[in-house]
């Protein structure tokens, strides 16, 4: 299935509080967006939120972005893919997505934490060029650690 990435509408808000409350289990994570939340980054100027939708326009997956003013970064949030099409290439996409909206809104780095323990979040963010700069203990709900990673966008991976 061939999906298109377009920005979210606030209609988009209730699918992909859906797909986050799917994807995310909040014993592992405690900041689970609402469909409010995703209503108010999809009006947001400081936000960069897509959406992998198919031929129907039905969401089937987001990449949230998060931009503070004077910083020369953005920040990676989230990313979620429903559970029908991942391992469609639609995450490699949304993230691709990320990085050039990041780039496009004039920023030169993207950051992202994962959780220590996410040996294939670590493996592929490292592939693309990330590095860890931070860990921070007991960043997680269940007491895991995170790793704070960035890359800089304007140098190839």
């Amino acid at each position: 299935m061939t999906a298109r990435i377009r920005p979210a509408r606030p209609d988009d808000a209730d699918a992909l509080a859906r797909m986050e409350a799917a994807t995310f289990d909040p014993v592992h994570y405690d900041s689970l967006l609402s469909a409010a939340r995703f209503r108010h980054h999809a009006r947001n100027p400081s936000a960069a939120l897509g959406v992998a939708a198919g031929g129907d326009d039905v969401p089937l997956g987001y990449a949230l972005v998060l931009f503070r003013r004077g910083s020369d970064a953005g920040r990676f949030y989230s990313l979620a893919i429903s559970a029908a099409m991942q391992g469609h290439g639609l995450g490699h996409a949304l993230f691709d997505w990320a990085e050039a909206e990041t780039v496009r809104r004039g920023r030169h780095r993207l950051n992202l934490e994962i959780r220590e323990d996410n040996a294939t979040l670590l493996q592929r963010y490292s592939r693309r060029g990330y590095v860890i700069y931070r860990r921070v203990d007991d960043y997680y709900p269940d007491g895991a650690a995170a790793l704070k990673m960035f890359r800089r966008l304007d140098t190839p991976a």
